[in-house]
């Protein structure tokens, strides 16, 4: 079975391509390796061991060389739909043509069930989520984003997997620390009814504040991404919550403080506590 393509996979230490691939590593690891570690950073060496060479075309959309919401949904089959529509793409060359072709797949004869035209008649319920067609999307996504960045630019964001209802990305290589997406922005935290859809959420909030955009954390709790940076003060951070609830009664706004944020505070918080304990 599947067995024989892990074991290929994992012996030809090949580049692997996926998108939003965090829970198939998950998954194979759990049916190929045995029980998963409970610590991440032996799951990283494990993973970085099978697949030294990582590629989400998730976690490429997010790069920040790209436009702020240049792509308005990074779902696979609306990147394929994107990329597969355009004629041509921006040029990743400084000083050359501002465009230039967009990478196409040519199926040939004999494996044309996922051309476009075999695709019409099932197009209610489409293709999407089968192997070998997310695979053929996954790959006209990936050459294309690599096209338009240029290798030098996309290469940044290897051995980093998008993680699901994540603002983070993880790190595959074990020394590398998990990346905070939202980079250097603040953000709120938005609890809401759970038949809310971020969308909606997302809505309200830019009707009262400028955002980046927002990402559903778990049912019923959503993070909108402020544009302003760190340098927004807490008290105009609060304000600006108090805005957005006030435009909505069912949601409840607090400032999002990140986790890496929160233990650096606490370090530091202790450490002053150490020195006062001192004197």
């Amino acid at each position: 079975g599947f067995r024989h393509v892990y074991n290929a996979l994992t012996e030809s230490k090949k580049p692997v391509i996926g998108h939003n691939a965090f829970a198939d590593f998950l998954f194979m690891a759990s049916t190929f390796e045995g029980k998963l570690p409970k610590q991440s950073s032996e799951f990283k060496e494990l993973l970085h061991d099978r697949f030294p060479l990582i590629c989400d075309t998730k976690q490429i959309v997010r790069s920040p060389f790209f436009a702020p919401n240049k792509f308005a949904n990074t779902a696979l089959g609306t990147l394929y739909e994107h990329y597969s529509n355009a004629d041509t793409i921006p040029s990743s060359t400084p000083g050359g043509e501002p465009t230039q072709p967009r990478a196409s797949v040519t199926l040939p004869l004999g494996f044309q069930a996922y051309h476009p035209k075999s695709l019409v008649k099932q197009r209610t319920q489409g293709a999407a989520h089968e192997a070998g067609y997310d695979a053929l999307m996954t790959g006209v996504v990936f050459l294309n984003l690599v096209r338009e960045l240029g290798i030098q630019r996309a290469s940044l964001e290897l051995n980093q997997v998008a993680m699901f209802r994540s603002l983070y990305s993880f790190a595959i290589e074990p020394e590398k620390p998990h990346t905070y997406l939202a980079r250097d922005t603040m953000a709120l935290l938005l609890e809401h009814p759970s038949n809310m859809r971020s969308s909606e959420v997302e809505s309200i909030v830019k009707s009262v504040i400028d955002t980046d955009y927002a990402t559903s954390v778990k049912d019923g709790r959503t993070i909108a991404i402020l544009k302003e940076n760190f340098a927004l003060d807490e008290t105009m951070l609060l304000e600006k919550a108090a805005k957005v609830q006030a435009k909505n009664g069912a949601l409840k706004v607090v400032p999002f403080l990140p986790p890496h944020v929160f233990e650096e505070q606490q370090k530091q918080d202790n450490q002053k506590k150490l020195k006062g304990d001192k004197k």
